[in-house]
């Protein structure tokens, strides 16, 4: 877990450093000079201290007696005496500082562990009567007791929100160290404020909830952050960033990305760039520059298909939730070799695992990308001319967007469906994507990029123009030869395997 300091161009409320004049840990009164006097008096011997102003005349002793005998006493009373009663010690409470702890810090630990603790319910009912006459470090604990007696724990986290603090630094705060269960509820409201949580709170809360020690509470928390409507805010923050990318990123170790909702991963891959199609379009430039172009041997129609293929998904760039790219060993080498003289990330670029592949077939750049239902796998160029189609499965999530394998592994995998790259497949690919598979290109598309004029209108009803005449004849002759070929690819690859 990472510990991020909160933005230093503002600072948490903290209530005060807690309240003017309270000494912490100060948990019962401090009454002058008669803390032990015996024998204890009755509840009417301390309301008529009370009544008088006589405080000074009432022990520990007596104030203890007072709350653990109430209720009692209340059984016999009229609700006028009772809420008179009420009044008189709130009052005092108000007037004191330590006797205000006292029947607060009571009222908390009753309302945790009511089988050790009492704590009258007539003081509870009328706990009303604090409202408005405290500030600072009172009025958060008045908050806090208020909150719990009614059951309202998602208010106690809203306090802790407002003060960037964790629940139990919060309780720690409050001298309520051990109020476990009232904590424990309190923690299970932290998703739901994180959701509604203003932006001016967001960031310093977040930074603070990244330092939970309770680890089973990270992926709840990481969904009522992306619940949150200003969640774009976090784009500016790099440290935040970098925890949610090491902790629900496609590779991270905890498998929470594959837990996420599809909406959630939407709006996580907004945030944290993962759908990153520049990285294709980037790679695709540089296979195609003239040095890395003759040092990997590749032929006019492997430029073809390089930029053909590249253009096309990049009419879908908004739909995709991640991308993740992987090249053969051959590639990452010539690729190493020009590093400084492109922008391109190589960190954001795998390596493929080694295939041992039939001669007749070859390794090949591949991008896997994560659609919100399914997993759609492409190769730049050769690769049988197949986009391949998995189930958004656990499984595949982990082996394709966060595991190692080949393209022997692609091959040898059952697809979900698969389409082909043989001549004028673009308005085939796009009309199959939209109709079958219910991916649509982007929002607002009325032209696909890479495609001419005439062959990349797009319509979002009817699509690309479909091929006619001599070039429908033509795709036809070809897509028996990929039939043949595919099928041959089952032999080879998925029955055997």
């Amino acid at each position: 877990m990472y510990n991020f300091r909160p933005p230093p161009a503002r600072k948490p409320v903290r209530m005060q450093s807690l309240a003017d004049g309270i000494v912490k840990r100060q948990l019962i009164p401090t009454v002058r000079g008669n803390e032990h006097l015996f024998p204890a008096k009755s509840i009417d011997m301390i309301l008529s201290l009370l009544e008088k102003g006589l405080i000074e005349d009432i022990s520990v002793i007596d104030w203890l007696t007072l709350i653990d005998e109430k209720n009692t006493w209340d059984k016999d009373k009229d609700d006028e005496t009772v809420a008179y009663s009420c009044a008189l010690i709130y009052q005092t409470a108000l007037k004191d500082n330590s006797i205000l702890q006292l029947l607060l810090t009571r009222a908390a630990t009753s309302l945790d562990d009511p089988k050790n603790h009492v704590f009258p319910n007539s003081l509870f009912q009328h706990l009303d009567q604090l409202d408005g006459f405290l500030s600072g470090y009172w009025k958060v604990m008045y908050r806090v007791v208020s909150a719990a007696w009614d059951g309202e724990f998602k208010e106690i986290a809203e306090a802790a929100a407002e003060n960037w603090l964790l629940t139990q630094e919060l309780f720690n705060e409050l001298n309520l160290p051990t109020c476990t269960s009232l904590k424990d509820k309190t923690d299970e409201h932290i998703p739901a404020v994180l959701a509604e949580c203003k932006p001016d709170n967001l960031v310093g809360w977040l930074s603070k909830l990244t330092s939970m020690t309770e680890v089973y509470m990270e992926f709840v928390v990481i969904q009522g952050l992306l619940r949150n409507r200003g969640v774009s805010i976090l784009s500016k923050q790099p440290m935040l960033l970098k925890w949610l990318h090491e902790r629900c990123g496609p590779t991270a170790e905890t498998g929470y990305w594959s837990r996420l909702e599809s909406e959630e991963r939407r709006i996580l891959s907004n945030l944290m760039g993962l759908a990153n199609y520049g990285q294709i379009e980037k790679l695709s430039a540089l296979l195609r520059t003239p040095a890395i172009f003759a040092e990997l041997n590749l032929q006019e129609w492997d430029e073809r298909h390089i930029r053909g293929r590249s253009n096309f998904w990049h009419n879908y760039s908004g739909r995709m939730l991640s991308v993740r790219i992987l090249v053969p060993e051959s590639t990452m080498q010539v690729l190493k070799r020009h590093e400084s003289e492109f922008s391109l990330d190589l960190d954001r670029i795998d390596l493929l695992l080694p295939s041992q592949l039939p001669p007749d077939d070859q390794e090949t750049e591949v991008i896997v990308m994560e659609f919100e239902k399914l997993l759609i796998i492409d190769a730049l160029r050769g690769g049988h001319n197949v986009i391949r189609v998995y189930q958004h499965t656990y499984h595949l999530q982990e082996k394709f967007l966060k595991g190692r394998f080949s393209y022997k592994d692609v091959l040898a995998t059952p697809m979900h469906s698969y389409f082909d790259h043989v001549s004028h497949w673009q308005g085939a690919a796009e009309s199959w994507l939209r109709k079958t598979l219910k991916i649509k290109p982007n929002d607002d598309t009325r032209h696909f990029f890479g495609l001419s004029k005439e062959k990349g209108k797009y319509d979002p009803v009817l699509g690309l123009p479909l091929p006619t005449g001599d070039q429908s004849q033509k795709r036809a002759a070809d897509l028996e030869k990929w039939a043949r070929q595919i099928e041959f690819e089952e032999q080879r690859y998925r029955r055997s395997s």
